[in-house]
């Protein structure tokens, strides 16, 4: 492909300084959300060392980080005087102009031999994530829940059906960034080849429906970018149902935007207040009052709701030490974690 490498270092480096505002960072480099990039990362470093891409849209707005481990799962991986060599993939969100290649080492020292950002083509990513992922059984979604998110999302499933142009939000916390980063739009095609999708991503970490519904964040986050389908997720959003409900009014106060509501992809979010402080029995009890405020979400017009978590905790039964295989700390996911998110999402709309 020409002019397929977008940055590669000259010489080996040292990077000391933990992830974050003021962690090493390339030049601002133009890339397409129409392609797919590759970062191979070969380095020396001890647990703890993330990499990243850093999305800018034209106006400088940050749109958030693609972040991923040293290594497939950092936390297994003991002190090396040996190189580990890191590949993960991206795909820009849709308002993107520019992306930082950010690295930080934790506050231990990462001795950088190589790095290389290029573009590749969609059947070689294809083949990356096969190779990645292709052990893992694939994602089965109960009959019934993709029936009712179908039945009420009839304009979006409409137009992945007949190939038209869909434009997608992303809207949550870190959790819906990682579903998102796992590279979302390249699992959509395998389920619907001719689909044009304009998958924009609007998160924050740690932000729920309580952050997004003050302030007209709507407006910034959401309905600047016309979007025919909203996909409201990750494990922040502490049960706040009125506060789902009022992000969702908001979304489709002058426009019949669908809404797809999903539950966190494990039980992460009952350590968030007040969920923290109710006992066992208490959290069991409240458990069907929940489900049942989803369902009666999912009765608002043009809104549809995805209890993920026990799909998600299901998944994982079936397989071996997940947590060291797929997270990149106790919380977030890394690059295999994040495809397997993203298999779900589009299992979930895939054609019946």
């Amino acid at each position: 492909m020409r002019d397929s490498v977008l940055y590669a270092s000259k010489r080996a480096f040292v990077v000391s300084e933990p992830y974050g505002e003021g962690a090493w960072s390339t030049r601002p480099l133009n890339v397409s959300s129409k392609a797919i990039y590759k970062l191979t990362l070969s380095a020396v470093s001890e647990a703890g060392a993330l990499l990243s891409l850093r999305y800018y849209d034209h106006d400088g707005f940050y749109l958030g980080d693609a972040v991923d481990a040293i290594g497939i799962a950092a936390a297994s991986v003991p002190p090396s005087t040996n190189a580990i060599e890191t590949v993960t993939l991206f795909q820009p969100p849709a308002s993107v102009a520019t992306v930082s290649i950010v690295l930080g080492s934790d506050n231990a020292r990462m001795d950088v031999r190589s790095l290389r950002f290029e573009r590749i083509t969609r059947r070689e990513a294809r083949e990356i994530v096969a190779a990645r992922i292709g052990e893992w059984p694939r994602p089965v979604i109960p009959q019934a829940l993709c029936d009712s998110v179908h039945a009420n999302l009839p304009r979006t499933m409409a137009r992945l059906a007949e190939g038209k142009p869909l434009s997608v939000v992303i809207l949550g916390d870190s959790i819906a960034n990682d579903t998102f980063n796992g590279l979302l739009g390249l699992a959509m095609a395998e389920h619907y080849p001719d689909v044009t999708l304009s998958l924009h991503l609007s998160v924050r970490g740690g932000a729920s429906c309580r952050f997004f519904r003050h302030f007209n964040r709507t407006d910034i986050y959401v309905r600047r970018y016309a979007p025919d389908l909203v996909i409201i997720g990750g494990v922040s959003h502490h049960r706040d149902i009125d506060a789902i409900r009022d992000v969702i009014a908001q979304v489709q106060a002058d426009r019949d935007t669908e809404v797809l509501f999903m539950t966190g992809p494990s039980d992460l979010f009952i350590d968030s207040p007040p969920w923290k402080r109710l006992s066992d029995d208490e959290r069991r009890e409240s458990e069907p009052a929940f489900k049942e405020q989803l369902r009666l979400l999912a009765e608002l017009p043009n809104v549809a709701t995805f209890d993920f978590t026990p799909v998600w905790r299901d998944y994982l039964s079936h397989i071996d030490d997940p947590e060291r295989r797929i997270m990149r700390d106790n919380i977030h996911y890394n690059f295999d974690g994040k495809l397997l998110l993203a298999a779900h999402l589009a299992a979930l709309l895939a054609p019946r």
